[in-house]
């Protein structure tokens, strides 16, 4: 696994942590780092994968959003990276 999955993996697993202890704080932040990480480069595979390109920065906000929100399904075996 490259060393961004194993980042993403990392983020993921404190997230789903700092979400069952419901600590705002800690899911604040590892959401920041969350989307400082991936944002471009899920705009990227949106804009490859949409007809309207300009549409690929909602895409990729969205699927951070429903990262946080589906946080409880993620595991941590799998490829956090896939998960998005």
């Amino acid at each position: 696994m490259s060393k961004l999955r194993n980042t993403v993996n990392r983020i993921l697993e404190n997230l789903q942590d700092a979400c069952a202890r419901k600590n705002k704080a800690e899911e604040n932040w590892y959401i920041k780092e969350l989307f400082e990480l991936t944002y471009r480069p899920l705009r990227r595979i949106a804009a490859g994968n949409l007809l309207d390109t300009s549409l690929a920065g909602e895409v990729a906000t969205d699927a951070l959003i429903r990262a946080k929100k589906y946080i409880h399904t993620f595991n941590p075996q799998k490829d956090g990276y896939n998960w998005l």
